[in-house]
């Protein structure tokens, strides 16, 4: 993304504010440096952009629910808002040396809660003793006056969810993200890291197709029969394990992360979730105790080997899926070595 001097010399708000919406695609840039030069006086961008027509109300309300507050950083310059979730926002910033970087900031609401500030760093925690090229890398923490920020690298990409939906990949090629997404998780399971929310919107693309695990927040330290912390009783309940869903941190284990990855490709290739409903707990009870719908029933056209490894991978009892994430893998790399496309989407090692 290139941003032009016009917005550059905006006001810190509103210079988040339309890069957020350029990156959003709701509006060009040359619209957007035009509403910049023509606003009056005084009048805050995002309300300048509505009244000549260049967002909507909508869309407005939808970017200002993102921000909470402005925020200086020291060190870096705040982009764009990339995205909320339940404990804060996503940033694009750029630091000192030009670079991009993703910044994840505490909400200050919950800030102020110290049970919640010690979760949060402790996802930082996690991140630093993770290396693989398939999991984000950590670059900073910031705990500044009630501040509370990871900064780690920026992933210019889309997510598996969005890249998946435009139908951009053959099976081959979903399976072959697959494989690297579950090589990483096999690295941070020998570190003892659970990550527990292994989605579609977790796994980040490079621009080259390589993805990036995201999103430790709910991760739990298991190096023995017990967790070593109690992480968050949190996650997205559509890609839970059953032993997730009912609540049991005690049998929640690499096999928790082999299930999630299991609903992960299971949508991935055939366009749908298992399991949907009205409601969290409606979600949560099917998840539990009901059979997810055959996936060949779906996908008439999956290979049934295929099939049969994902069922295996997404069984109601951890018991009977993969007993590790290696075991998952080689399975998922065995197939793939029929399919004629897939040498040309997994690295060599």
């Amino acid at each position: 993304m290139v941003y032009s001097p016009t917005m550059a010399a905006t006001t810190g708000f509103d210079r988040i504010f339309g890069n957020t919406a350029l990156e959003r695609g709701w509006i060009g840039e040359e619209r957007l440096s035009t509403a910049i030069s023509t606003r009056p006086r005084g009048l805050p961008l995002a309300d300048h952009l509505v009244s000549s027509g260049a967002l909507t109300e909508a869309q407005r309300g939808a970017l200002m629910a993102l921000f909470e507050t402005v925020l200086t950083i020291p060190g870096y310059s705040l982009l764009s808002a990339l995205g909320r979730g339940a404990m804060g926002t996503v940033y694009k910033a750029r630091d000192k040396e030009g670079r991009f970087v993703a910044i994840k900031v505490l909400s200050p609401s919950w800030a102020r809660n110290p049970e919640i500030v010690k979760q949060f760093l402790n996802e930082a925690a996690l991140i630093r003793k993770l290396e693989h090229p398939n999991i984000v890398r950590l670059i900073d923490t910031i705990s500044d006056a009630g501040t509370y920020c990871i900064v780690m690298e920026h992933v210019e990409g889309p997510s598996l969810s969005r890249a998946v939906s435009h139908e951009a990949f053959s099976i081959g090629a979903v399976v072959g993200i697959i494989v690297q997404v579950g090589h990483a998780l096999e690295h941070a399971h020998g570190v003892g890291i659970i990550h527990r929310d292994i989605t579609p919107r977790n796994i980040l693309l490079r621009s080259d197709g390589a993805p990036k695990l995201v999103d430790f927040g709910t991760a739990i330290l298991r190096r023995g029969p017990s967790p070593e912390n109690q992480g968050v009783t949190a996650g997205t309940p559509i890609y839970m394990s059953p032993e997730q869903a009912g609540g049991n941190l005690e049998l929640q284990d690499g096999r928790t992360d082999i299930y999630s990855l299991g609903v992960v490709l299971y949508e991935a290739l055939s366009g749908r979730a298992p399991f949907s409903g009205k409601s969290v707990a409606e979600i949560l009870e099917k998840v539990r105790n009901e059979p997810p719908p055959a996936l060949i029933s779906i996908a008439p056209r999956l290979p049934m080997e295929l099939v049969s490894i994902i069922e295996t991978a997404m069984d109601k009892n951890p018991a009977h899926r993969y007993p590790t994430m290696t075991a998952f893998v080689d399975q998922l790399e065995k197939w793939g070595r029929l399919s004629t496309d897939w040498f040309s989407i997994v690295p060599a090692s």
